[in-house]
């Protein structure tokens, strides 16, 4: 299965946004993506499959997004 251009996916702790040739990113809110970064993403226009989910991710992907670490436990120690 090929990823779309654009195409995101709901992960247990944000939303992965693949877009074009960018590396994978992370939020935890849909929200705090900037209109300037992803002006034609917003969560209602995100198709989903009825479980939170978008279905046009390959499943390497999905494994991905299921190991990545979490933006909130990234914690910097001095």
């Amino acid at each position: 299965m090929k990823l779309s251009r654009y195409a995101a996916a709901k992960v247990p702790y944000g939303w992965l946004f693949k877009v074009s040739d960018r590396p994978l990113e992370v939020y935890s809110e849909p929200a705090k993506i900037t209109s300037s970064q992803f002006s034609y993403l917003s969560k209602r226009s995100l198709p989903t499959n009825g479980l939170g989910q978008l279905p046009q991710l390959s499943e390497q992907v999905l494994e991905f997004a299921a190991v990545f670490p979490s933006p909130s436990n990234n914690q910097r120690t001095p």
